[in-house]
């Protein structure tokens, strides 16, 4: 017998099985993931934390919207030292600039992913991005509460946010690439839900 391969899950889960209105995006169960090069054959890996941020689910696309929040003060990278230079006033600058944003423009459909154009702002600077992105599904918490997931993916040239710091070793640049592969796993519920998951920061829900 011939078995069919199982669609994707955000094939199988449609943005109207979701409540419409705002739901939290839950801090303690979301996280940004990035890679970039360095010295040509390696990549450094780290992790910003998720502020806060809201998901309004309208009637359709064309009506919903993502703000998101990111602490750059949190950033690890597995290196103590390597963090505290990037928070630095050479780098990321954490003082001036305490949170990176993204507020989506325009959220269509693409296949069986959705695309979700926005602005970033980083570093004081804000320009146009757009991140590909997937539900993981949606699921209840232990006390009966709805939760979704999101998956999104995107690449960004940092010199655009004013990031063009390079590092030197013994006299020499150490190449660090460009372009910073992002990867935000988001989980939400209604606003005003209380469930067992860590909590929600309602930073946008004022």
């Amino acid at each position: 017998m011939t078995q069919t391969a199982a669609p994707p899950a955000s094939a199988m889960i449609a943005w109207t099985d979701l409540t419409p209105g705002d739901w939290l995006i839950d801090r303690h169960n979301s996280a940004a993931h990035f890679a970039v090069s360095r010295a040509y054959v390696s990549r450094i890996h780290g992790l910003l934390p998720v502020s806060g941020g809201l998901i309004t689910v309208g009637a359709d696309l064309g009506s919903s919207k993502i703000n998101l929040a990111l602490d750059p003060a949190g950033i690890s990278t597995g290196s103590g030292d390597r963090d505290d230079l990037l928070r630095g006033p050479n780098f990321f600058d954490v003082i001036s600039f305490p949170v990176w944003s993204f507020e989506s423009t325009v959220i269509v459909r693409s296949a069986d992913d959705l695309l979700v154009e926005g602005l970033a702002t980083i570093h004081g600077q804000t320009h146009a991005i757009s991140f590909t992105a997937q539900f993981a599904g949606v699921d209840q918490s232990q006390t009966g509460v709805p939760v979704v997931g999101f998956t999104a993916t995107t690449r960004i040239d940092r010199r655009a946010f004013g990031l063009t710091w390079t590092a030197k070793q013994a006299g020499n640049h150490i190449h660090t690439g460009e372009k910073v592969a992002l990867m935000v796993d988001l989980l939400a519920s209604p606003v005003g839900a209380d469930w067992a998951g860590g909590g929600i920061v309602e930073v946008f829900a004022e």
